[in-house]
């Protein structure tokens, strides 16, 4: 899991990606570099970050110097949340995945681990119970009941994809 995922699905990363990820581990001080490298190569960068994006392509630094700066290029973001984008980019992933319908939840499952359990990510996590009254799959047969489930999942992947802010159709091209 990596910023790849992130070009593979048409989002362009904001330094509030790369840290939420790098926090949770899905982002490696490599993958932080060869960013830095890649926006000083794009040149859309203000001069007041060069710095930084400089000290970035540098391998040695430590992983509290790297959460450092990238902290401060993140400050400065104004992107959407990275949050709901990490929750896009990994469900997407999971839901692309080929397999069964229980293998699929299993990983969707591990995505809500991962992310640390987000509340708007439960409705389709099959081992958490229903809430609020909703009994629309008391009566289901297992796989039935997880064909559901899916189907929640992507409902929840469409309204992920309607609140981040893709880039125009040419911008991803050049990706």
């Amino acid at each position: 899991m990596s910023l790849g995922l992130f070009r593979k699905y048409g989002i362009v990363p904001t330094w509030a990606d790369v840290m939420f990820g790098l926090k949770l581990g899905l982002v490696t001080e490599k993958e932080v570099s060869d960013e830095a490298v890649r926006v000083l190569e794009d040149g859309k960068q203000g001069r007041d970050r060069e710095k930084v994006l400089l000290e970035l392509c540098w391998p040695d630094l430590s992983r509290d110097e790297v959460v450092a700066r990238v902290e401060a290029l993140a400050d400065t973001c104004a992107a959407g949340s990275a949050e709901e984008r990490w929750e896009y980019a990994l469900c997407k992933a999971a839901l692309d995945r080929r397999g069964t319908d229980e293998e699929l939840l299993d990983v969707l499952a591990d995505v809500y681990a991962i992310l640390g359990y987000p509340a708007d990510m439960r409705p389709f996590v099959y081992y958490i119970p229903a809430e609020g009254g909703d009994r629309s799959l008391v009566g289901l047969s297992v796989s039935q009941r997880r064909r559901a489930l899916l189907n929640q999942a992507r409902c929840f992947l469409q309204a992920r994809r309607l609140a981040i802010d893709f880039p125009p159709r040419s911008a991803i091209t050049r990706l």
